[in-house]
């Protein structure tokens, strides 16, 4: 996979993915789609599920 996650079905497949091939041996094809489905995950909840820092206490 080498497109960005369109919707939240892509997403939760992407993430089924992922786990099946977790344990990829480095080198194969296997760990190179795990490192593009990764960065495309990555992206995706950058956008739909940001993480927010907690503001710092001002007294």
């Amino acid at each position: 996979m080498n497109k960005p996650i369109q919707n939240e079905q892509e997403y939760h497949a992407a993430l089924e993915r992922l786990e099946l091939i977790f344990d990829a041996v480095p080198g194969s094809e296997e760990s190179i789609e795990l490192e593009q489905l990764s960065k495309a995950v990555e992206a995706y909840e950058n956008i739909h599920y940001p993480i927010v820092q907690p503001e710092e206490n001002k007294h």
